[in-house]
């Protein structure tokens, strides 16, 4: 068999997992290794995996007549192998300098380059380190979690990717029962990534500066959301039915919303007429710029009443056990008509 059959039949090997295009092609290209099996056969096929030909998987140069996806997962090594130990058997099949195999990582990047004619020993050395009839086990280790023979793509995405402390909107816009696309909107204004014209004009577009809701002020996040003429009238007509009074600027009124009530169903409908509101005016200001047809603030009050209406019906009667007058659909009522 050929080194280019064989790297593509590793490549045949690998197929089942799916999260990230990163954390699935570390995956794909270390899975084999990942293995508790003494069987001879499979032995050999990590002989061949990490020793393609006379190489070192490890160190190897990918020949441009591999296929694309081979030459890919090999530039991920650098980010693939701090993860890889190897808990030594036999030693017949772990490299001395190149696999992890003291837990301290490669002993090559320990000793630098020179440290093979120090010691004595040369670069591919391998052999019998002590006397074990086991193989040498490729385990997989993220952070402080023991090394496993199994890949957790949970744990490896984490690992290369840190939760960052959580932001103090996050319950504003991830809630329960919210609708998702209102809350995916409600996210992206959040970080101040919608294509506002003020935006625009920062990029050298030559669009008109000024709010399409009103004409009269320069088109920003927080005067779309809510100091507009247009948005406040719509935002109000349902705050001032709470007897609430929110804060003019977007931020402050999405940590405001946040612990709006302690009455859990009118904070649950207020945090979805808050993002329903946000989804609807951004629609009407797209729908304004590219079909040229103006509605007035009472029909985004009419559409904000049938969204909510359709969403807080099935809500209600989940709630089997609420009592007479307490459910989602009475508190509406109740507060909105």
């Amino acid at each position: 068999m050929t080194t280019e059959q064989r790297e593509k039949r590793q490549i045949g090997d690998n197929r089942n997992f799916s999260v990230n295009k990163e954390v699935k092609s570390l995956s794909l290209s270390l899975s084999p290794l990942i293995c508790s099996s003494t069987t001879r056969r499979e032995k050999n096929r990590r002989e061949e995996y990490i020793y393609i030909g006379n190489r070192n998987f490890w160190t190897l140069i990918p020949y441009y007549s591999g296929s694309w996806i081979w030459r890919k997962l090999c530039k991920l090594r650098s980010v693939a192998r701090p993860f890889v130990v190897c808990e030594i058997g036999s030693g017949m099949t772990a490299s001395f300098w190149q696999d992890n195999w003291t837990g301290l990582g490669p002993l090559i990047d320990l000793t630098g380059p020179t440290g093979p004619q120090v010691i004595g020993l040369p670069l591919k050395a391998v052999g019998n380190m002590r006397e074990c009839v086991d193989d040498d086990v490729f385990l997989w280790k993220t952070d402080h979690h023991p090394p496993s023979c199994l890949f957790s793509s949970l744990k490896t995405w984490l690992a290369l990717n840190p939760l960052d402390n959580p932001v103090a909107w996050h319950k504003s816009v991830w809630f329960k029962d919210r609708i998702p696309k209102h809350a995916f909107i409600c996210w992206v204004v959040a970080w101040n990534r919608l294509h506002t014209r003020d935006r625009l004009t920062s990029w050298g577009l030559s669009v008109s500066p000024f709010c399409v809701l009103c004409n009269a002020c320069h088109e920003s996040r927080d005067h779309l959301f809510f100091e507009c003429v247009f948005s406040q009238e719509v935002w109000m007509f349902f705050t001032s039915r709470a007897n609430l009074t929110p804060p003019s600027s977007f931020m402050a009124s999405l940590l405001w919303i946040k612990t709006v009530s302690r009455d859990s169903n009118l904070s649950l409908i207020l945090k979805l007429i808050f993002q329903a509101d946000i989804y609807l005016l951004w629609k009407e200001r797209n729908s304004q710029i590219h079909s040229s047809t103006t509605r007035p603030p009472a029909s985004i009050i009419r559409d904000i009443y049938v969204m909510l209406r359709a969403r807080l019906d099935p809500l209600s009667r989940i709630q089997l056990a609420a009592a007479p007058g307490s459910s989602l659909l009475s508190t509406w009522f109740r507060f909105f008509g």
